[in-house]
């Protein structure tokens, strides 16, 4: 079997037949080292320098971090969205002007939260005021947005009946609170459905379908209360040897 022998620029064929002399091998690995070694581009200082330049040119470490954070800090309040973290920050919020306010009330821990979050948040850019770099208000949207923890502010969603979780708020300043319903990610058609309606209604219009709802609310109750009452003639108690009552299974 023939082998091939890469020696500098030269190639040999080698078998049982063919033998190298020492003398030519030694001296032509030499040649090849020297070629190596000549081939490469010695560091001055000049180099030094710019190789200096070029490590320095990117951030490491501390350095990098602490611009990553400026940057989200940046981000987080181009965004529209309030975090409201008291009782106070909530009323403040409500009175500041007379827009739309929508509210999310959520949990961090809240898979379904976390997604109808970036729904929220997309809505939010395109509805809610836009800011610059600076925090500095360019340009004033239709609705205003904002966001309650619910696990750092307990008191304050529980005042509120919040029971389900994420649930939204719907409220205007002169009207009052329009909408309050859970809203879970598949839901979130319902949110965007009702904003439309609300933003293409006068003041009047709104207080009257607010009446329309707490009406509505009412029959509703009434007719909750009836439909238990017929379930309980439909099933009668059974009583049992014990003395206990039961409800039958039909």
């Amino acid at each position: 079997m023939l082998k091939f022998l890469f020696i500098g620029s030269f190639v040999c064929v080698t078998n049982a037949f063919i033998t190298i002399p020492p003398s030519v091998l030694s001296s032509s690995m030499a040649q090849s080292q020297l070629s190596q070694r000549s081939n490469r581009t010695p560091i001055n200082d000049k180099s030094k320098s710019l190789l200096h330049l070029n490590l320095n040119f990117f951030p490491i470490g501390s350095e990098k971090k602490e611009e990553e954070k400026e940057e989200k800090r940046k981000t987080e309040k181009t965004l529209p969205v309030v975090h409201i973290e008291s009782e106070d920050e909530y009323h403040k919020f409500l009175e500041e002007d007379n827009r739309l306010c929508v509210i999310k009330f959520y949990a961090s821990w809240c898979k379904s939260c976390q997604k109808f979050g970036v729904k929220f948040r997309h809505l939010a850019t395109q509805e809610g005021d836009v800011f610059n770099s600076d925090n500095q208000l360019v340009q004033s949207g239709r609705v205003r947005f904002a966001e309650i923890e619910f696990g750092a502010n307990t008191k304050l969603c529980r005042s509120l009946k919040i029971k389900r979780l994420p649930s939204v708020h719907i409220h205007k300043g002169s009207v009052g609170q329009l909408a309050a319903f859970p809203c879970g990610p598949s839901k979130f058609p319902i949110l965007e459905s009702k904003l439309d309606s609300f933003l293409g209604m006068t003041d009047e219009e709104l207080k009257l379908e607010i009446q329309n709802k707490e009406f509505s609310d009412i029959t509703d109750e009434i007719g909750s209360e009836l439909r238990k009452e017929n379930k309980k003639l439909n099933n009668p108690a059974i009583e049992s040897s014990t003395g206990a009552n039961f409800t039958s299974n039909r």
